[in-house]
């Protein structure tokens, strides 16, 4: 009986390599994407859930054609994949310009499903049970109202939910994971998956189970990424029990530049300074280049007369 479904968040899919990595990282993402579908096909395996964040950028149509044939081909050996669009899908963040993307050529081609506002049902043959899911693109609010109790309710997000401890002023705009499960329980969700904080955390109860898997790609080296194992969820609808399968990954030191890393936060510090002596500086100069040509005159910090003369050069004033 195919009671097992996969959930996956933030997969960041490019054809280009981030400063913070050292490797192939489009050929890395594409062996990751291999063994979790590989994984669906041999533990027979007919849903993948991926809770949005596919592509890197909105307009990746060399990768579209590759992950295409990579969708079609796990199609045709039964398994079907559900996502829901997050920002880095979305042209402008705008969902109505969602046709003219990657993943809105995916879905035409019918290589995978986006999830639609409305619940979507679907029937898994699973005990009888009827799978309801839902879908939670970038940009839109949580369902309010309650669905059905008869059936197992799933809901794919995009949406920036925080765990408990994360409570810095920044984050206060954010729903944290114990309001969401308040959120959940009293309209009947039975499984949330969560995309966009990237940031791997579980819950569960009798009730309701919600999971975030963290990002696919340890992208750049913070304290998060450090220790984080790429993976994905294996959730049984007949047991209602779950668990996360780690990737096959290499040590973070391996694949991680620690050296971009150190250039980045020098460069941080003399941007700052800069800030600082915008703020100490008494400008009598209405023009903007005007003033930073002024700076660029009166600065000793080497990095930021870099700085400075760069912004310059891109606004054509020399």
């Amino acid at each position: 009986m195919r009671s097992k479904i996969i959930c996956l968040s933030d997969l960041h899919l490019m054809n280009k390599k981030p400063v913070g990595r050292k490797d192939n990282v489009p050929e890395t993402l594409y062996k990751k994407m291999s063994f979790v579908y590989d994984y669906a096909v041999e533990n027979d395996i007919q849903l993948v859930l991926i809770a949005g964040d596919i592509f890197d950028t909105p307009r990746s149509w060399t990768l579209m054609s590759e992950y295409y044939d990579f969708f079609m081909r796990y199609k045709d050996k039964g398994v079907d994949t559900f996502v829901v669009a997050g920002q880095h899908d979305l042209y402008g963040h705008n969902y109505d310009l969602l046709d003219k993307t990657a993943l809105g050529m995916l879905a035409k081609g019918r290589a995978l499903r986006i999830l639609p506002k409305e619940p979507y049902r679907l029937k898994l043959y699973i005990s009888g049970t009827f799978v309801m899911l839902v879908g939670v693109s970038y940009g839109f609010g949580l369902p309010e109202v309650g669905l059905d109790d008869s059936c197992f309710n799933i809901v794919v997000m995009h949406y920036p939910i925080i765990p408990d401890e994360w409570n810095p002023w920044w984050f206060q705009k954010y729903m944290t994971l114990s309001e969401l499960v308040e959120y959940g329980r009293e309209r009947n969700w039975n499984l949330v998956v969560c995309g966009d904080i990237h940031k791997k955390f579980f819950y569960k109860d009798k009730k309701i189970t919600v999971v975030n898997t963290g990002p696919l790609l340890r992208r750049e080296l913070t304290g998060d990424m450090r220790d984080h194992k790429p993976c994905f969820f294996v959730y049984d609808l007949n047991t209602r029990e779950g668990n996360f399968m780690e990737i096959d990954h290499l040590p973070c030191e391996e694949v991680l530049d620690f050296e971009s890393k150190d250039r980045e936060l020098a460069l941080s510090r003399s941007l700052d300074e800069f800030i600082t002596a915008l703020k100490s500086k008494n400008f009598k100069r209405a023009d903007f280049y005007s003033n930073l040509k002024f700076l660029l005159e009166n600065e000793d910090n080497e990095k930021v007369k870099g700085i400075i003369d760069k912004i310059i050069s891109g606004g054509k004033v020399i």
